[in-house]
């Protein structure tokens, strides 16, 4: 099975989004082509992830990309 998105919510008063992927390895950030933040989990193929913005602000340009990681592909 592909990966995909189950959930995606974003706090604009912590200043994070949290996304939850099923089917997938691992959950990459990515900004101005660079991994900022990965997550990993082997159980039962379901990961949430959450980045908080304001952690990461010295290496965010001017987006904030996903990507779910999975044996069959991946999903943007």
């Amino acid at each position: 099975a592909l990966p995909a998105v189950t959930d995606l919510s974003v706090d604009d008063d912590a200043d994070t989004i949290t996304i939850r992927g099923i089917n997938c390895k691992a959950i990459e950030w990515i900004s101005d082509g660079e991994i900022i933040q990965s997550d990993t989990l082997d159980k039962d193929g379901e990961i949430v992830s959450t980045i908080c913005l304001a952690d990461h602000g010295d290496k965010i340009g001017c987006y904030v990309r996903v990507q779910l990681k999975g044996d069959d592909g991946n999903v943007e």
